[in-house]
């Protein structure tokens, strides 16, 4: 699966169960053309701004009072990984980062 950030493509590993919900969620966006990849929308069936998805996420932190944002979840996940076993190295490949400081950057503990 491909995502873009500033204009690279990457590759994003699921599992098989991941791969079935997205597919799943994705069928379920009936106003959605099956040629378009958008995996979010808007209550109107639009593709999901990233202002959108912003105050998603701003909602979601005011109803559990706790704060989330995709950096938390991304760097959530960096730690659950290496507490899981996963090498540093594996890491870094899997969350593309070009320098394994940037990869210790994520995992360090404030």
């Amino acid at each position: 699966m491909a995502k873009w950030k500033r204009g690279k493509a990457r590759t994003v590993v699921i599992g098989d169960r991941t791969t079935r919900a997205l597919l799943a969620h994705r069928r379920s966006l009936a106003r959605i053309p099956a040629s378009d990849d958008t995996l979010w929308q808007s209550r109107y069936g639009r593709r999901l701004a990233l202002a959108g998805f912003r105050a998603v996420m701003a909602r979601l932190s005011h109803r559990v009072g706790v704060r989330i944002t995709p950096h938390m979840l991304r760097r959530t996940f960096a730690l659950m990984a290496l507490r899981q076993g996963m090498d540093l190295i594996s890491l870094q490949r899997l969350m593309a980062h070009a320098d394994l400081s940037v990869t210790s950057h994520y995992i360090a503990i404030p």
